[in-house]
């Protein structure tokens, strides 16, 4: 872009406050010559543009934003056997085995397992296991209809608070982030119109020297002309022949010498010629 182009020749951009400019702290800044909020961009050019990013951007190995954080603490996790063995589990992606209603089930033994003391002593034992189980139960039951209100309240107004901590820090992160794009837009700003300055000083003395050359080349022909009418009247002047064996030696190698004793010759014989 015209703004980018324009900005080795700015200068660099002045510390805001005596502090370091915003844009030094970013990493390879002195690599990035981009100004987002001055830079123009044609219609045509902004597909370019994007494309070109997006080509950069999947070239870039992707960073690991974590890897300079500590990992955290989780004394719950770690305390608990039970979790643990879960998250075990989970990592290496075994299935949990479902609960069996059938261990639940009182049945007593029929058939010939009627006449085993054995099996009668499991069906007692299953039966116990299903009574207490439905005396927890009932415990739950009767401390979440004391409790469980309470409990529940106090949980939510906890979560409300922690849920207003977060918003909080999240509001001053981004205020944080609209104050550094802000100044960073001011920054650019400031020397955006310099920059624009120097765009149309580059325009004009293009313009300039397009209308010069233009100008130029009737009065070149015409100079080649009045040269050749001279060279054929040999009166042309010894300079302009130094002159140009000078430039043939630049574009044949040759010596300015020899070509001016060849000149004389010619200018000889086209005197000879003329006479």
């Amino acid at each position: 872009m015209a703004a980018s182009s324009s900005s080795s020749s700015s200068g660099p951009i002045p510390p805001m406050d005596g502090m370091t400019p915003l844009f030094k702290e970013n990493e390879n800044w002195d690599l990035v010559d981009a100004l987002p909020y001055v830079d123009t961009m044609l219609p045509e050019e902004k597909e370019r543009v994007f494309a070109l990013i997006k080509d950069e951007m999947d070239a870039m190995p992707k960073r690991d934003y974590l890897e300079n954080f500590p990992l955290p603490e989780t004394p719950h996790l770690d305390s608990d056997p039970i979790l643990l063995e879960g998250l075990k589990s989970a990592a290496e992606e075994k299935h949990i085995q479902a609960i069996e209603p059938k261990r639940y089930d009182i049945m007593p033994p029929t058939g010939h397992k009627a006449q085993d003391l054995q099996e009668w002593k499991k069906a007692v034992e299953s039966a116990q296991c299903t009574l207490e189980h439905s005396s927890n139960q009932m415990v739950n039951l009767e401390l979440a209809n004391k409790y469980a209100e309470a409990s529940w309240l106090k949980y939510c107004s906890d979560l409300e608070v922690h849920q207003q901590s977060v918003k909080f820090r999240l509001d001053k992160t981004r205020a944080n982030i609209d104050e550094t794009n802000k100044k960073r837009k001011m920054q650019q700003i400031d020397c955006g119109g310099e920059l624009q300055n120097f765009k149309r000083q580059i325009e004009k003395t293009e313009q300039d020297n397009g209308a010069l050359l233009q100008a130029l080349g009737p009065l070149a022909a015409e100079v080649q002309d009045l040269k050749s009418i001279c060279r054929t009247r040999g009166c042309l002047p010894e300079k302009f022949k130094v002159a140009e064996a000078e430039e043939r030696e630049t574009l044949n190698g040759a010596d300015p010498s020899v070509i001016r004793e060849d000149d004389e010759e010619e200018d000889t014989r086209m005197e000879d010629v003329s006479s």
